[in-house]
């Protein structure tokens, strides 16, 4: 339905329920999709299912109410 070849997409909370359906759609749409929570677990099994599907996947544990953390993990994932 959307075609989002080529572009990056950031999921926070991407790991489980509504965010990982948002983040699995995306990267279905073709895009290279980066998600984070705060558990690290399901981060990389969710991570695992979207590179399966072919594009980038970055995945990396962070605290939305840590502000430096957060912008360590924004920096970590425009590069990635």
């Amino acid at each position: 339905m959307f075609d989002f070849k080529g572009k990056r997409v950031v999921v926070c909370g991407g790991s489980r329920g509504i965010g990982r359906s948002v983040a699995l759609g995306f990267a279905g749409a073709g895009a290279n999709v980066s998600i984070c929570a705060r558990g690290a677990g399901p981060l990389e099994a969710t991570r695992a299912e979207i590179a399966a599907l072919g594009v980038t996947a970055h995945a990396a544990p962070c605290d939305l109410a840590d502000g430096p953390a957060v912008l360590a993990y924004v920096e970590k994932a425009a590069k990635a």
